[in-house]
């Protein structure tokens, strides 16, 4: 494109841009548009409109800078919003000669001259300018075929990031999303190998251009597959880019461009993160699982005195572990609430009937460590209740209730088991596992303490426990 530097003359001083009469303008042979200080054409005669094949809709953000359809340097290269005559002036306020080509929604282009004056209020700032375009009609603008012209528009309908270069590296197109990708439009014939601000190596290494993924290809003639880089926007954040540069050639096999589609793997990238979590999580619940169970089979076989008791009683604990790991499943092990805990331990020895059970709280949100550990605490207390106490009277009834409390940010959960209407209580004579059980899990899981008391009218248990976010 032969475009003039702008003129550091003044433009045109007007009041207002009402000041230029559209029926005045509508009788100038040559097209005439003018536009406001962002850009947006506001108004035009028909000369322009004949000259573009179409009438530009006012004060649209596509519109910007222009009123064509689409302009192109001399050379067929597109023109960017920015390096239009038009953005020239608006930013310089003085004055902007050039050729370009013009092309209209039919494919068809026209070789016109244009002129661009700055519109300047009272201070000289640029409120808007006015464009002249002069048809060329002794120069033949190089049209494209259809079928060019429909490769360029599927090009720049695609969705994915896609632009070309010349055999020297030089970008000669590149279509909306390429655009949103990098964070900015490349300057067309100007900007070589890549349009990204800047790139790095999947590491964080700073990568030169030159040796980019599109530049390999032109210089060796061959697609590159694999590069994968990071690159930096404008703006500061970077995207995780896989290229697919391509060599052009023509009909004799001779090197002229090539074309490269951008892949943002950023979506892929935050998935397979998230799966080295998850992964991580399951090991660590495995082992965690593992270690538990473990250490229910060695202690229940310690302070069983048959095979068939422990099986029972080993099975019994297995199944309040699976309910316990049921609820924190039905909730993504984000953690259980302490009704929830004690309900489902209670209820299948209770029918759910509500004479025997009283349970009662605020709503306590627990990690799953907690969880689990609360669990297999009731699920003991639960076991006594039912073997020797008052769950095992047709008469008993059991109390749960809790509640929370702060103390300097430090939330604690204070938890009450009382038994009543059952046998007569004694207390053991020598510790079962069941209530080793209750005090190593509040102590080592819950990080508190549990108070076991053997009262005549039923066994009564406290719990004491910080409540971890």
């Amino acid at each position: 494109m032969r475009q003039g530097a702008v003129s550091a003359a003044p433009g045109t001083r007007a009041r207002t841009l009402a000041d230029l009469d559209q029926a005045a303008i509508d009788l100038l042979p040559v097209g005439v548009s003018v536009c406001a200080a962002d850009g947006a054409p506001i108004r035009w005669n028909r000369a322009a409109e004949r000259l573009w094949g179409r009438a530009p809709r006012r004060n649209e953000e596509a519109e910007r800078f222009g009123g064509a359809w689409r302009m192109y340097g001399v050379d067929g290269a597109r023109l960017a919003a920015e390096r239009t005559p038009i953005f020239e002036v608006l930013a310089a306020g003085g004055r902007c000669s050039a050729e370009l080509l013009v092309e209209r929604p039919d494919g068809e282009r026209k070789a016109v001259a244009l002129t661009a004056e700055a519109l300047l209020d009272e201070v000289g700032r640029a409120v808007g300018a006015v464009v002249c375009f002069q048809e060329l009609a002794e120069r033949t603008a190089p049209t494209p075929s259809a079928a060019e012209r429909r490769a360029r528009d599927l090009l720049e309908a695609l969705p994915a990031a896609v632009y070309t270069t010349d055999a020297d590296g030089r970008i000669t197109f590149y279509n909306a999303a390429a655009a949103e990708l990098l964070g900015g439009a490349p300057d067309l014939d100007e900007t070589r190998w890549c349009g990204a601000w800047k790139l790095f190596t999947p590491d964080g290494a700073p990568l030169a251009v030159e040796d980019c993924a599109m530049a390999v290809t032109l210089r060796e003639n061959r697609p590159v597959r694999g590069a994968e880089v990071l690159a930096e926007r404008p703006d500061g954040s970077r995207r995780p880019i896989l290229p697919y540069p391509t060599p052009l050639r023509d009909r004799r096999g001779r090197l002229v461009g090539a074309v490269n589609m951008l892949v943002d793997v950023s979506e892929q990238k935050e998935a397979e993160a998230r799966q080295r979590l998850l992964v991580d999580e399951l090991n660590h619940r495995v082992k965690n699982t593992l270690a538990t169970v473990q250490s229910l089979a060695f202690q229940t076989l310690r302070h069983t005195a048959s095979p068939e008791a422990f099986r029972e009683s080993f099975e019994n604990r297995l199944v309040a572990l699976a309910r316990a790991h049921d609820l924190l499943t039905r909730r993504c092990w984000q953690g259980a609430d302490v009704r929830d805990i004690v309900s489902r331990e209670l209820d299948p020895w209770t029918d759910g009937l509500t004479e025997r059970t009283r349970v009662e709280g605020p709503s306590v949100e627990l990690t799953p460590r907690q969880a689990v550990a609360l669990a297999l605490v009731v699920h003991e207390l639960t076991t006594n209740a039912v073997k020797h106490g008052a769950l095992g009277a047709p008469d008993g009834a059991v109390s749960v209730t809790w509640r929370r409390e702060a103390e300097d940010d430090d939330a604690r959960v204070y938890m009450s088991w009382a038994e009543r209407g059952g046998p007569a209580v004694r207390p053991p004579e020598r510790g079962g596992f069941g209530s080793t059980l209750i005090r190593r899990s509040v102590a080592g899981d819950l990080g508190g303490k549990a108070e076991l008391n053997w009262a005549p009218g039923g066994l009564a248990c406290t719990l004491e426990f910080p409540l971890r976010g």
